[in-house]
């Protein structure tokens, strides 16, 4: 426990000091990153009985160091960003309508709805699943793919196309937002089409794609909103507080899209114990990582980048460099184990 207590110290000075030498903006990249590892090791106090946390001193020092070096780089970029822009970038700008041709629109929303449909199709299809009960054909394909690590038998393009759909998730909802601000008018065929790119990423089994695209939108309004006004307004503590507030609301009826995702096993899991295994668990699983004999991989960067390497067709073939799903107590982990597993597996401690 007093290990625990003590990283959460550590992080909370690491973020203050962040805060001020960041222009007092909770926004910031270093002040967000470090932000975001003080939730999980708060929340993950709560459950120091449950999971058996007893953090090791190398679990501690990969946290610190790995969140100290991207702070010192934030500041370097910060410093360098500030001497070419300082003389302009206070200045109130016009935020520009984006106008796209209605052809590519229908286009585009017709693309969405075909990969859509044959995404499912083959991912129902590799795991026989029954059309009749897609929830469980998906569960059942996610389980095959991330907990056992089975070769699923998707066409290569259809994972491309998949991607070009995630990708273009983000292009199409700075679109919409930068044309909310700019004219205030609400282009419904483009809601329609971010609805279905991002649903794209969720016919895997999968709902991470849908967390990252809906918290995407709090940067991007910000600092088109930002930009607008000339720079002259900060994220408040108040404004982080509401945000945190209502990313534990929406995390706590996650569990309700999982269930609309055919993963029934989590029916009696508590509502609280399934937001801890997304939110605190993963510093536990890193920690049980960390004790065991890590080794790295010969594809440099591999997991660093590896939505690159999938683009041909490479994937990490040691299985002993796996997150695999975990379960402590009889609760379960998940199989998160924080960002600083990829820089491990890929490069080791240096």
């Amino acid at each position: 426990m007093l290990y625990i207590v003590l990283l959460l110290i550590s992080l909370i000075i690491i973020l203050l000091v962040n805060y001020m030498i960041t222009n007092k903006n909770w926004v910031e990249p270093a002040c967000v990153f470090t932000m975001s590892f003080c939730f999980s090791v708060f929340f993950a106090m709560f459950f120091v009985e449950k999971w058996n946390i007893e953090m090791n001193l190398n679990t501690i020092l990969v946290i610190l160091f790995g969140v100290l070096i991207f702070s010192v780089v934030c500041k370097i970029v910060n410093v360098n960003y500030r001497k070419k822009t300082d003389k302009y970038v206070y200045a109130e700008q016009k935020i520009p309508y984006y106008n796209i041709d209605e052809i590519k629109i229908n286009f585009f929303l017709v693309f969405c709805v075909v990969v859509n449909i044959l995404t499912l199709y083959y991912t129902v299809k590799s795991v026989d699943g029954n059309f009749n009960n897609i929830g469980a054909a998906l569960y059942k394909y996610r389980n095959y793919s991330s907990r056992y690590g089975y070769e699923m038998n998707i066409p290569y393009i259809i994972d491309i196309l998949s991607g070009i759909l995630h990708a273009s998730s983000y292009w199409f909802l700075y679109i919409f937002v930068n044309n909310f601000i700019s004219s205030k008018k609400i282009n419904i065929k483009m809601i329609l089409i971010i609805i279905l790119c991002t649903l794209s990423t969720t016919l895997d089994g999968s709902r991470g794609g849908i967390v990252n695209v809906l918290l995407s939108i709090i940067p991007i309004f910000y600092i088109l909103q930002n930009k607008k006004n000339g720079y002259r307004s900060k994220m408040n503590f108040k404004s982080i507080l509401i945000i945190g507030i209502s990313a534990m609301m929406f995390l706590m009826f996650f569990k309700n899209t999982a269930i609309l995702l055919g993963r029934n096993d989590i029916n009696d899991m508590d509502a609280v114990d399934y937001v801890a295994m997304y939110v605190g668990a993963p510093i536990k699983n890193l920690d049980i990582y960390l004790q065991e004999k890590t080794t790295t991989e010969n594809n440099i960067g591999i997991h660093t980048f590896s939505e690159i390497y999938k683009l041909f067709g490479i994937t990490s073939e040691n299985i002993n460099i796996k997150q695999i799903f975990r379960e402590i107590n009889g609760y379960n982990l998940g199989n998160v184990y924080t960002i600083f597993f990829d820089f491990i597996c890929d490069m080791g401690y240096a």
